[in-house]
């Protein structure tokens, strides 16, 4: 119980931080704690593929829909396909299970928290938004029940 509530107070500080503490008129607005960082791989992207290509992935891997073609936008919403361009848990879930395997060789406990670090970070960096919260949440109990190594 007191792990749950150590992540929740982690994710909620870093979540009020970046969008500038209590706001009664708050409309869920991205969170902007990394942003240059987030702009910066937003760069990346953008000069290593072609537009489409480069508003795509910037997209999924970072939250960041503004340079999605109009032409695109509109066929991903015909196809119904909209979706993939925000940001998920799923996307968080990819992350965590790959770092996971990566870091094995690390031994099971630094290859453990360096994830659990990664996930908060990887959270922060794409806006905090809702589903990314929930999925953080998730991934660092089950990663953290992997420390505890329990069979039950």
């Amino acid at each position: 119980m007191i792990l749950i509530t150590i992540v929740w107070v982690i994710i909620f500080s870093a979540r009020l931080a970046s969008i500038g503490g209590f706001d009664p008129n708050y409309r869920d607005s991205e969170a902007k704690l990394l942003k240059p960082l987030q702009t910066t791989l937003d760069r990346q992207i953008i000069l290593i593929l072609p537009e489409q290509q480069s508003a795509l992935l910037s997209g999924m891997l970072l939250g960041v829909s503004g340079a999605v073609p109009y032409k695109l936008k509109q066929q991903l919403q015909q196809t119904s396909t909209i979706h993939l361009l925000v940001v998920s848990g799923s996307n968080l879930s990819l992350v965590a299970a790959f770092l996971t395997k990566a870091l094995m060789p690390l031994g099971r406990l630094r290859g453990t928290v360096l994830t659990i670090l990664a996930v908060i970070g990887y959270s922060v960096l794409t806006g905090l938004g809702v589903p990314v919260i929930r999925a953080a949440i998730m991934s660092v109990f089950s990663l953290s029940g992997q420390l505890i190594c329990r069979e039950r």
